[in-house]
């Protein structure tokens, strides 16, 4: 079975694995992403970004 669904990063193109299947949490989790940092991201582009790309968006990593 697939505890993960592969997806391609709408801003670099890199594919990347996400997680957050089936109630599961995700790597992004680990991210603080402001609500208007969101909001921004959600109007940008049409699906999850990869890690790195999503780094350069949080205010820091959660422990």
């Amino acid at each position: 079975m697939v505890d993960y669904t592969s997806k391609k990063c709408p801003k670099c193109g890199a594919e990347f694995k996400c997680f957050n299947k089936g109630g599961r949490s995700c790597w992004c989790e680990n991210y603080f992403i402001t609500p208007e940092t969101t909001k921004y991201l959600k109007a940008t582009y049409d699906n999850c970004l990869c890690e790195e790309c999503l780094s350069n968006f949080s205010e820091k990593k959660r422990k």
